[in-house]
């Protein structure tokens, strides 16, 4: 019993199948990153794309609602006068005499 097993021996021979598991490891951890790092950069570029169609969007937006806004004010300033104008003409029936309120009648 000269020779006693080490239970932890140690080698100073490297072999080519820890080497070989290694770089694979480290290739696809160097893979994987750059994955992430790509797929980050696509999310960033589509959040400026999506910040600036927001941004047209909502100045598209306003410009519209200001036009209605316009519109609006145009269409109130013309019923205004259409009811000036049917008030004037109620206006004139009711103090027509009644006999020309008769023959406007027939």
């Amino acid at each position: 019993m000269s020779e006693e097993r080490q239970p932890w021996h140690r080698d100073s021979k490297i072999s080519l199948a820890h080497l070989l598991s290694s770089l694979a490891m480290l290739t696809s951890i160097i893979g994987w990153g750059m994955t992430v790092e790509n797929r980050l950069t696509s999310n960033e570029v589509m959040e400026a794309n999506s910040i600036k169609s927001r941004e047209t969007l909502r100045q598209h937006t306003i410009e519209k609602i200001e036009s209605l806004k316009d519109q609006m004010t145009l269409n109130r300033a013309e019923l205004r006068e259409d009811l000036k104008e049917i008030s004037d003409k109620l206006d004139r029936i009711m103090y027509l005499p009644p006999h020309a309120q008769t023959r406007n009648q027939s």
